[in-house]
């Protein structure tokens, strides 16, 4: 039986009014009004976090119920929930005397659980007063809210321990001997150093978009603004050639685009959806950030507020950004940045449909009505697009929308080096065109596929071929 549920409930955040839409978590003692108090503060994070931050403490809390009156300590029963993700709860022979009736999980799946009990952990603690916190409510039954209280306390008190249960953490605690659990991915030995990057295969990309993109009873030689579907030239492009991840092309509002019109050159930044700068223009009542312009401008929220349901909704994974929550569009190659420019001002002159004037909104993209162009109706248009060119999306062949910004990234780290620029600055260089948070993110790009190793095998072998055969000859 579960401990909980959820429902999608509308929050109102104070007296002027301004509201949000929450997942609330109810048990048999009401609401987990800590855990809403949580996410109000996180109202920011993409619903893609929010879903998944509720769903990781529903599981702790099926545990603690499941498990009430086991543990004396909280550091046990952190232990010992982490240990049943990796593990499952159910034994060889069919038989869960807990009745939570869990499989065991992917490493990376449960390294993310724990992820976000401890970051609600962590949160508990530190608004929490010692005095709150004197019963052990694990002795005797009490609500949830006392017992997550009572465990976040004792979670800070022996130094963090939740995050040192991660599979990635327990290898090295090992080695020091300065912890004493060890999971599913500790006794197996199972890591993740060889996962790989498919990127969108480079010859693929131009009849993706001359072909694949053609619009319907078009002539081959009309032109571009007559023969192709711009809006989604563009965004392929901003993926392909600009490294944006497909959520990210969708927060881009008509402002955010500019041409020089002494080099051609376009310019784009990406801004963070609630808490990027505004266009000046929007700021004259003193209001800088784009959720408050959104909101009085345009009666919206920012696209990550929305359900994922929703056809407005948009992700944000969180890259680096500057102090005014922008990230930069570093064309690569450059000359791709003038292509885009030129597609640019013809979508704007001849193709893109306006916004009604009693619902605008500041979007680049729209729909054949002018509303916000969606991800999924993207992706419904690039499927077709590479059906056109004989191709099938699938993710192990590069051929995900997110193949193109892997592809961006593979180029962009193996490019050649100049003799002015050294490993360190390249690796910067790298670091920020890829808006990465960490450096070593782009190692992922610099892997081999096992098909592409394959491929230098084989070319290995018959270069040896080739030299043994010479040397027979002579």
């Amino acid at each position: 039986m579960l401990a909980s549920i959820t429902c999608k409930s509308v929050i109102t955040v104070d007296n002027t009014g301004s509201q949000i839409e929450l997942p609330v978590i109810i048990t048999d003692d009401g609401i987990l009004d800590s855990y809403l108090r949580y996410l109000k503060k996180h109202c920011n994070k993409s619903q893609t976090w929010i879903n998944a931050s509720a769903h990781a403490i529903r599981l702790l809390l099926d545990y603690i119920d499941a498990n009430d009156g086991c543990f004396e300590h909280a550091r046990e029963m952190f232990k010992s929930f982490a240990d049943c993700l990796y593990t499952g709860t159910i034994d060889e022979e069919g038989h869960d005397p807990s009745n939570l009736r869990w499989t065991p999980r992917s490493v990376l799946n449960a390294d993310r659980i724990v992820y976000y009990i401890t970051e609600y952990s962590d949160h508990l603690a530190d608004i929490l007063d010692d005095n709150n916190l004197q019963l052990n409510p694990f002795r005797k039954a009490t609500k949830f809210e006392e017992k997550l209280n009572w465990a976040a306390r004792s979670h800070r008190l022996n130094n963090s321990f939740l995050s040192h249960l991660s599979s990635s953490n327990r290898d090295k605690e090992s080695m020091e001997q300065s912890r004493t659990y060890r999971g599913r991915a500790g006794f197996s030995g199972q890591r993740h150093d060889l996962e790989q990057i498919y990127a969108f295969p480079e010859p693929k990309f131009e009849p993706l978009i001359n072909i694949g993109y053609s619009r319907p009873s078009t002539s081959p030689t009309a032109p571009d603004e007559q023969r192709l579907e711009l809006r989604n030239v563009l965004i392929s492009y901003l993926m392909f050639y600009g490294g944006l991840r497909i959520s990210e092309c969708f927060h881009i509002w008509i402002d955010d685009i500019w041409v020089n019109t002494i080099t051609g050159q376009s310019k784009v930044n990406v801004y963070h959806p609630s808490t990027g700068i505004s266009p000046k223009f929007y700021n004259t009542s003193g209001v800088t950030d784009r959720q408050t312009t959104l909101g009085l401008h345009f009666g919206l929220k920012p696209r990550t507020h929305y359900r994922k349901t929703s056809c407005i909704y948009a992700g944000w994974k969180s890259p680096a950004v500057d102090k005014n929550g922008a990230r930069f569009v570093h064309w690569f190659p450059p000359s791709k940045g003038i292509e885009f420019a030129n597609y640019w001002r013809s979508y704007m002159k001849i193709q893109r449909v306006n916004p009604p004037e009693d619902d605008m909104h500041p979007f680049a993209f729209t729909n054949a009505q002018g509303a916000p162009y969606s991800i999924s109706a993207f992706r419904e248009r690039y499927e077709i697009a590479l059906y056109k060119v004989g191709m099938a999306m699938d993710k192990g062949l590069g051929t995900s929308p997110h193949g193109l910004r892997h592809s961006y990234g593979q180029r962009v780290t193996t490019m050649p080096l100049g003799d002015d620029i050294s490993e360190t600055e390249h690796r910067i260089m790298i670091q920020r065109m890829l808006a990465h948070v960490s450096p070593d993110s782009q190692e992922h790009y610099k892997r081999f596929t096992d098909e592409k190793i394959t491929e230098m095998l084989d070319n290995v072998s018959t270069n040896i071929n080739r030299a043994q055969s010479k040397r027979t000859i002579r």
